[in-house]
């Protein structure tokens, strides 16, 4: 194999990686650019009236009980930055890269689920 073969088995390879590891993690390439475009979005400008809006509902540590909580885990509290920190992989998963939360409504547009992919992409500023 002549080296310009070798390297081009070497590039494509390393795109498969990339394009496997984003798919893995939810997002498609463009996603991944454009959530790292988007780190202009905070906790302060964003986050917290998403997590207000659609979270809280349910993930709040003032509800004690499976009912009020609507099946939420005892815990699972996103009532404060850390809380919403501490399973910003989890709210990925379930809010952002798939629409299987929140349960009932209002729902998140698709934009704003975008966002919210974005700002957990670019690590919760504040």
């Amino acid at each position: 194999m002549n080296m310009k073969r070798m390297i081009l088995a070497v590039l494509l390879a390393a795109a498969g990686c990339l394009a496997r590891s984003l798919a893995v993690h939810g997002q498609t390439g463009a996603e991944a650019g454009a959530a790292r475009n988007d780190c202009t979005l905070t906790y302060a400008n964003f986050g917290k009236a998403f997590t207000e809006k659609y979270c809280l509902r349910c993930h709040t540590s003032s509800k004690h009980n499976w009912f009020t909580r609507r099946g939420a885990p005892k815990r699972v509290d996103f009532d404060t930055y850390e809380g919403i920190q501490k399973r910003s992989e989890r709210v990925r998963a379930l809010a952002a890269a798939a629409a299987k939360m929140p349960k009932g409504r209002p729902k998140p547009t698709e934009e704003e689920r975008r966002q919210l992919g974005a700002w957990i992409a670019c690590g919760l500023p504040q």
